[in-house]
């Protein structure tokens, strides 16, 4: 029975050349077009993957009122683990004259969960300011350029020291505010 209907389709296609060579040209371009997006769907998944493995990215951020709730949370079961809570306010940067939202994270040092990762520049330092790369990018910001943090006080200047990526930051200007990173 095999071989029959095998003896039968290969009897269609030599009395239906033309027909025979287009479906075998329109089978391979769909599998061409179906490898190509498996190709260029992984690609575009990979960085970022790598991203997330070297800053240890979390896989859940938890903003809390209080560092008490913060550290309640980091208590939780099933918690596998837990950095030291991050003080985050929202501030307006003062860039070449333009007033630009942005979260101000303070650190003591580098995390060790969700690090932000200098692309460029030099680690974060008293006075200075590194900014999410995004954010850099868009506002036309480059390492050196000063920006001042508006404050009750009165404008306190900053030196951007560093551009820097996190896997936890979607792109600016899509996710607005923008983020930085100063010392506490």
């Amino acid at each position: 029975m095999t071989a029959t209907l095998i003896r039968l389709s290969f009897a269609g296609i030599r009395t239906r050349l033309l027909a025979s060579i287009l479906t075998v040209l329109v089978c391979g371009a769909a599998a061409a077009t179906i490898v190509i997006t498996l190709e260029v769907g992984s690609t575009g998944v990979t960085p970022w993957n790598r991203t997330f493995d070297v800053a240890n990215g979390a896989h859940i951020l938890v903003t809390a009122s209080s560092e008490q709730d913060a550290l309640a949370v980091a208590d939780l079961p099933g918690v596998a683990e837990s950095d030291e809570p991050l003080p985050r306010i929202r501030a307006t940067l003062v860039i070449q004259e333009k007033d630009v939202r942005v979260l101000l994270s303070g650190l003591t040092g580098p995390p060790s969960i969700n690090l932000p990762l200098l692309t460029r520049g030099s680690a974060l330092s008293p006075g200075g300011i590194v900014l999410e790369r995004s954010m850099a990018t868009a506002l036309g910001v480059d390492l050196g350029t000063k920006v001042s943090v508006v404050t009750v006080d009165g404008p306190l200047e900053l030196e951007v020291l560093g551009i820097a990526i996190s896997p936890s930051q979607p792109r600016y200007p899509r996710s607005n505010p923008g983020i930085g990173w100063v010392t506490r």
